[in-house]
């Protein structure tokens, strides 16, 4: 267990969070893993994101995102990749600020959502057809219509309806989130969603579900400090919300809390990912989170990784989902030093989100050369996606980190990683629920422990200090007269696989 301390900057503060970084099981192999150089390094530090990915018919794929130029204006860009992740070509948009999505619509014509900005227009979203084999724009794109002249007007997600019409979220100024319906060419929507008078802050992520559509995001009062975890059931026909709901966190103060990505399980549920944010004793813990939720609106389970950072994106994979996202980890360099960076994490959960796996490191730190003073230099993923290719291949994209040449200060440039199949040990799990449970949480003086395996017990406080060990047959009951209050960690050991939990004292 590795415990750190990471400073959130943002313009006007800085926070302090504490992270809890647990691995839980070995890492998912990588089949290769590739850093692009789009912008121009010269004289400054690059930032790319690779944001999209779509596979070709040849087995190779499309990335697109933004990039940097010199005067750290972001543009558009497309790449063509092969099958091995080597860049085949690159086209640039110098008109668009990002290439937010890919995607083949209903008549199977590959298309961009761009977002281009417009002096007294703000920034809009354009649906352009592009040509697969150069990136060309071609004749047939359009415009989304606007609910005003907003500024800022950036993508979160679509759907494409069986009748053309499409279902758009967008975010505004001050994280207002917009949510329409529209048919292509149409310069008014069918119908907005008034969002700003139900509170709602932003849309993230939306599923389809019959004359329904459901979506992730986060909500509260419009200038308010906080928002929390959100699920919101609209009609498509009209637009008017069904259920809105608010994932409040039952064992302590929940603050920041946001929904980023949404599936639609076999059961008919809904899971829905995010961050997880929590107060114990003024110190904030930060967990990526995955909630299912019913039909109705009702939560039905929470699963936490009890490591620190986000969920991103999750998608389906056979029987199974997956969740990718963003993690904070402190390593040991080897010249002993600790360096600060984050990873993107892999989560690998049965189809009601119970966890089986957890991988992570598709990133190393990175070694500074002796003219610049040597030693580690902790770098900075961030997570833009996951996809499931038609093979059933898993990749990872987003922004990755390298050291450029002659340069002392890391560039953020767009990454692709491809996990080798059956790397993700599902396929050896014969169970896939961890059959270990414990109540009540929070407790006051003792809690009971249940496992339907034999396996070893381990509770550690938020130093890494043992306050119990023991082993299990069935159940045990923990008494905790000494412990302060607090938040502590049960890993349980059956031998093939470990599972932690978390728990707290009042």
């Amino acid at each position: 267990m590795l415990i750190f301390l990471l400073k959130s900057i943002s313009m006007k503060n800085i926070i302090p969070f504490l992270f809890l970084m647990i691995s839980l099981s070995a890492e998912a192999q990588v089949a290769w893993q590739k850093n692009y150089q789009i912008s121009d390094p010269a004289a400054f530090t690059v930032l790319e994101r690779a944001q999209t990915l779509v596979q070709t018919a040849d087995g190779g794929y499309l990335v697109g995102g933004f990039y940097t130029q010199a005067n750290e204006a972001r543009l558009a860009y497309l790449m063509k990749i092969n099958a091995n992740g080597d860049s085949v070509w690159t086209k640039l948009y110098t008109y668009s600020s990002r290439l937010a999505k890919l995607y083949f619509d209903n008549n199977n014509d590959l298309r961009g959502v761009f977002e281009i900005f417009a002096p007294g227009n703000g920034t809009s979203l354009y649906f352009t057809k592009i040509d697969p084999a150069t990136g060309d724009t071609l004749a047939g794109s359009f415009k989304a219509p606007k609910s005003n002249n907003l500024d800022v007007y950036r993508y979160t997600s679509h759907i494409q309806l069986a009748d053309n019409s499409y279902l758009l979220a967008a975010q505004g100024n001050g994280q207002a989130g917009y949510f329409e319906r529209f048919t292509p060419g149409a310069t008014t929507a069918t119908w907005y969603a008034d969002s700003l008078a139900n509170k709602v802050i932003t849309f993230t992520d939306m599923v389809l579900d019959g004359p329904d559509v459901v979506l992730s995001g986060w909500n509260g009062a419009p200038g308010g400090l906080n928002v929390n975890f959100m699920v919101a059931k609209y009609d498509v026909a009209t637009g008017m919300p069904v259920w809105r709901r608010t994932m409040l966190y039952a064992n302590g103060t929940c603050c920041d809390s946001r929904g980023r990505c949404i599936i639609k399980n076999a059961a008919g549920n809904y899971v829905v990912g995010g961050e997880w944010r929590e107060v114990f004793n003024s110190v904030v813990y930060i967990t990526p989170a995955l909630f299912v939720v019913s039909p109705n609106g009702d939560s039905l389970s929470i699963t936490e990784t009890h490591t620190g950072g986000t969920v991103q994106d999750i998608v389906k994979w056979g029987n199974y989902l997956l969740a990718s996202g963003q993690i904070e980890k402190d390593d040991l360099a080897p010249d002993n030093s600790m360096a600060h960076h984050t990873d993107i994490g892999l989560i690998v959960m049965d189809d009601n989100a119970h966890l089986i796996n957890f991988s992570q490191r598709f990133n190393n730190l990175i070694m500074i050369p002796n003219s610049f003073g040597g030693g580690y230099l902790g770098t900075y993923w961030s997570n833009g996606g996951l996809m499931v290719d038609a093979t059933n291949n898993v990749l990872i994209y987003g922004q990755g980190a390298h050291l450029p040449m002659g340069n002392s200060s890391t560039d953020q440039n767009s990454f692709v990683a491809k996990l080798m199949p059956n790397t993700t040990d599902v396929p050896d799990f014969t169970q896939q629920k961890s059959g270990f449970r414990f109540t009540p949480n929070p407790f006051d003086n003792q809690f009971k422990i249940e496992a339907e395996e034999k396996g070893n017990v381990i509770v550690t406080n938020l130093l890494g200090q043992k306050v119990f060990e023991d082993d299990i047959d069935g159940s045990l009951t923990v008494s905790a007269d000494n412990w302060a209050p607090g938040l502590y960690l049960i890993r349980f050991d059956n031998g093939k696989r470990v599972t932690t939990a978390k728990i707290i004292r009042r």
